[in-house]
This record gives C-alpha cells, structure tokens and sequence, in this order.
C-alpha cells in the first residue's frame, strides 16, 4: 500500500509542557490533508442540508470520500 501525500503539517507543530512532570512533547495535530477535507466537507454538507433532506449513511460516505478527493487534488496542484 503506497503512502499518500498529506501535505505535511495544516500548522505548525506545537510543543506541550506537562503540568506535573515539566516533560516537553510534540503535538503534531492535523495534517494539511485533514484540515482540508474538513473544509470540503463543510461546503459539502452546506449543500446537502439546504436540500431539507435527511443524510443516510451512504449519503455520508460519499461526502467524506468526495471531501478526501477534493484534499488529495488541492495537495497535488499545490506541489506542481
């Protein structure tokens, strides 16, 4: 299974102190892929609740699919 490009980090990373122990860890957080899905999604999902309609679930995986296309192809034509 080949690895898909995921744009790298969506912001950039950030370092957490814990409260107690004083320990540093990095939190990677979402990657540029994820972050736009979501932005795909929610335009997506705009779109099909304005309809009045009610969402099955094949509705919904449908959504997620076209929201990760959509994020695949920004990544690509960014990287051109």
């Amino acid at each position: 299974m080949s690895r898909r490009d995921n744009g790298g980090h969506a912001f950039p990373p950030a370092l957490v102190k814990h409260p107690h122990s004083g320990t540093i860890t990095g939190a990677s957080g979402m990657t540029r892929r994820e972050w736009l899905a979501g932005l795909a999604m929610q335009a997506m999902l705009t779109g099909a609740f304005s309809k009045n309609n009610p969402l099955e679930a094949a509705d919904l995986t449908s959504i997620c699919a076209g929201a990760y296309r959509f994020a695949d192809a920004m990544i690509a034509e960014g990287s051109k």
